[in-house]
Parts: C-alpha cells; structure tokens; sequence
C-alpha cells in the first residue's frame, strides 16, 4: 500500500535534456512539421502525470513542445 507522500509523488520523466528523441506530430494538428529527430532541451513541469518537453530540431531556428506522448526513442539504426 502506498503512503500519502508516495501517492503525491510526481512521476519521473521518461526523457532527458539533452537526449535525442524521434517526435510525432499530433494527428490533431496538420500544421505541424513531419516526423524527425529533436534534442530535449528542456523538461517542463508538469502536472505529476503528464509531461511536455521543449525540443529543437537542428534543422529549425526555434524549439517547440511536445507531449511525452509523441516522443519516442529514435531508431539508432535510421541515424546512422
């Protein structure tokens, strides 16, 4: 049985700064780029069960955020 704090308790995020990650674009937005391979560059706060990440492209002059949902680790065999 979990204890109060322990039920309080954020959950770890799943992604790193710093770490390459292979982003989707959500469905619900057309205008999104395509699929490809961003840097963590930041971990947002978040609300203990969700979390959103700033990520950039190198081919980009800007970050963006994604949901943990539509990050994913890249295929190591693509980038090589």
């Amino acid at each position: 049985m979990l204890t109060p704090a322990e039920r309080r308790a954020p959950a770890a995020s799943k992604f790193t700064v710093g770490q390459r990650v292979a982003y989707t674009p959500s469905a619900m937005n057309p205008r999104t780029a395509a699929a490809s391979r961003f840097t963590v560059v930041r971990v947002l706060p978040g609300d203990g069960t969700r979390h959103a990440y700033r990520i950039k492209s190198d081919g980009e002059n800007y970050e963006r955020v994604a949901e943990e949902n539509q990050l994913a680790m890249p295929d190591l065999d693509a980038e090589a």
